[in-house]
């Protein structure tokens, strides 16, 4: 049952949103990538998920017309911020290697 995914479809949708530096995901992207994955078997199946509140961070649009989002989830975001104070330490290392080098 797909209830049972939910936590692999957040973090499916997280790591792509985090790979493609994205801050949200949209209805018909998710459904992509979840159907590829093989999470979801359908289009129709995902809406059903968001529409429910099984991932509670995904909301939909106000104005016209009406767009699903799915931003990070939380854990998503923890990881986000893991990554970036890696990437960003690995920054200043390389930038150190070169001015050594350039010395």
């Amino acid at each position: 049952m797909v209830t049972e995914n939910i936590e692999k479809i957040i973090q499916a949708i997280d790591t792509q949103l985090i790979q493609k530096n994205k801050p949200y995901m949209l209805l018909a992207e998710a459904n992509r990538l979840l159907t590829s994955t093989r999470l979801i078997a359908d289009n129709k199946a995902l809406k059903k998920i968001v529409e429910s509140g099984l991932i509670p961070h995904a909301y939909q649009t106000l104005k016209s017309p009406k767009q699903w989002r799915i931003p990070l989830s939380e854990k998503g975001k923890a990881e986000k911020e893991k990554l970036d104070k890696q990437n960003k330490q690995q920054a200043k290392e390389n930038q150190y290697k070169i001015q050594t080098q350039i010395l």
